[in-house]
């Protein structure tokens, strides 16, 4: 009798058991245990993709993005990347419906000390990237796991294999602000996905285990080992031979480090002026659903009129040009105060300092902000010593300010003679540090010198002179009553050598600038 009522309570609990775990997976994908995102949700997951600037010779000159993401269809996977993504992180992937029970005990063997990958399928690692996780207890933790499974599970039947693999490889964060394999390759190896080699794939599946711990430009040891893993896994998996794996393993980890922030790229100034183009264009376009476009997450594709090569060769010319310049310029300089005849200039420009700002805000007097701006310390400043164009060195703000401000500038456009498209567009000599574009019709300035070949344009034309005519070379005077020149005080031009004299042909003095003849 006793034996009997131990049976049915024992199945009772076991039905009880059953019945409990089939109601709380029931109550999670309904939603009634925290967010559960819909099929619609699951069928237009909301990642941001990052438009991207296109030249008319098809090169990719700049992105703009909150997450710098772009997709990449399955086809154009590299092998490579989707045969070290199996061995390494789910062998069975074209066999389950989303969770692999068997995957557990890749766990088991990880916590005894081998390397074998996570109980996590791929497709279980992609709902995690559609819908992050938030800071949890250890309690909700393992709900939000089961919650995973349901989404898993949901996305297999919602998607095939090929789609949720490159899915899975569009989503996945890298470090260094590249999100998805596409950004990680530029970012990494300096090449598209389908160039990657077997050894840089193995770095970037290395990789997603923990971005910054196996980040290869960081952490050169640490994801050395860890794509030597990946090799091992890849060999293991038949995925490549012995000699392959064995050869690749002696290989170092080679490095095309590229960055890709919003400042770099080709043409930069003329970025930024798309983007404020841009701003206005997606306030009165709408997508097919009505709502507005944002060009930092609707991976919208821009093709304009620069091209790349044109582009590359004046910004090139403008640095050979201007870094001869920049020599003589300091040169002259050398030992002298180019700044002690402009004290009220150079107080308002040191008083529209972000620091000095900031200092003030603080509550800081005059006399702690001086002393602060005068200390010297760790900084990057721009230079035209190495290629990266800025170097570490140690500075105050205050001399790094007027370092910064006796630095030429230049700009520099080119257009198509027959179609007037813009080919090239150099704004000034290094955006990150100038963002002062010297092209841009709305940015204000003095013309100064600009302005005089049309002054002796007009004067051919109108006067009827020869370029052979010649002028007085002496000061004259623009009287401030004179109604044709609506001026404040009386004006006499001179010339920046102070010498006067004699005669110039007009020929003479629009080559060499000169203010008196052009006055």
């Amino acid at each position: 009798m006793r034996r009997h009522k131990l049976l049915v309570a024992f199945w009772a609990m076991f039905v009880l058991g059953i019945c409990t775990i089939v109601l709380v997976f029931y109550l999670i994908a309904i939603g009634k245990m925290g967010y559960m995102p819909s099929l619609k949700e699951l069928e237009n997951p909301n990642s941001s993709i990052a438009t991207e600037v296109i030249s008319t010779d098809k090169v990719v000159i700049g992105k703009f993005y909150l997450q710098n993401r772009s997709n990449i269809a399955y086809e154009n996977i590299n092998p490579n990347l989707r045969n070290a993504l199996l061995a390494t992180e789910d062998i069975r992937f074209f066999d389950h419906t989303g969770v692999d029970l068997r995957a557990l005990l890749r766990v088991v063997k990880g916590l005894i000390g081998h390397e074998a990958g996570g109980g996590s399928t791929v497709t279980q690692q992609l709902a995690k990237n559609l819908f992050p996780r938030e800071k949890l207890s250890k309690f909700k933790l393992v709900f939000r796991k089961l919650k995973e499974w349901i989404i898993a599970v949901k996305l297999e039947r919602a998607y095939t294999k090929e789609e949720i693999m490159s899915m899975y490889f569009n989503t996945v964060p890298f470090s260094d602000n590249a999100f998805g394999i596409k950004s990680a390759a530029n970012t990494y190896f300096g090449k598209p996905v389908d160039s990657l080699r077997i050894e840089e794939a193995a770095v970037l599946v290395g990789m997603l285990k923990a971005p910054s711990e196996y980040n290869p430009r960081a952490k050169k040891k640490a994801s050395l080992q860890r794509r030597n893993v990946v090799l091992d896994q890849m060999y293991n998996y038949k995925f490549i031979t012995k000699v392959q794996r064995d050869s690749l393993m002696k290989l170092p980890i080679t490095l095309d480090f590229h960055p890709d922030t919003q400042n770099e790229g080709e043409a930069p100034y003329f970025r930024e002026y798309l983007r404020l183009w841009m701003k206005d264009w997606c306030e009165t376009h709408r997508k097919p659903d009505g709502s507005k476009y944002n060009m930092y997450k609707d991976g919208l594709r821009i093709y304009t009129t620069i091209d790349s090569r044109l582009q590359r060769y004046a910004e090139e010319a403008q640095r050979e040009h201007l870094t001869e310049w920049q020599g003589k310029f300091f040169k002259y300089w050398k030992d002298k105060d180019p700044w002690k005849s402009f004290k009220t200039e150079w107080k308002a420009i040191y008083q529209h300092c972000p620091r000095y700002i900031d200092l003030k805000e603080q509550g800081k007097s005059e006399e702690e902000i001086e002393t602060i701006m005068k200390t010297p310390i760790p900084m990057k400043i721009f230079t035209y010593d190495n290629p990266n164009e800025e170097k570490d060195t140690i500075m105050s703000p205050f001399d790094s300010i007027r370092y910064h401000r006796m630095m030429l500038q230049n700009g520099f456009l080119a257009v198509d003679p027959e179609s007037g498209f813009i080919r090239v567009w150099v704004g000034g000599i290094n955006y990150k540090y100038f963002q002062f574009d010297h092209v841009n019709i709305n940015t204000k300035r003095q013309i100064g010198s600009t302005f005089k070949p049309f002054v002796y344009t007009v004067a051919i034309r109108d006067k009827g002179y020869s370029p052979c005519f010649r002028v007085p070379n002496q000061p004259i005077t623009f009287d401030k009553g004179d109604p044709r020149f609506n001026l404040l005080q009386d004006w006499t031009p001179h010339n920046s050598d102070s010498k006067y004299g004699g005669t110039l042909s007009l020929k003479q003095g629009l080559a060499n600038s000169v203010n008196t003849i052009t006055a």
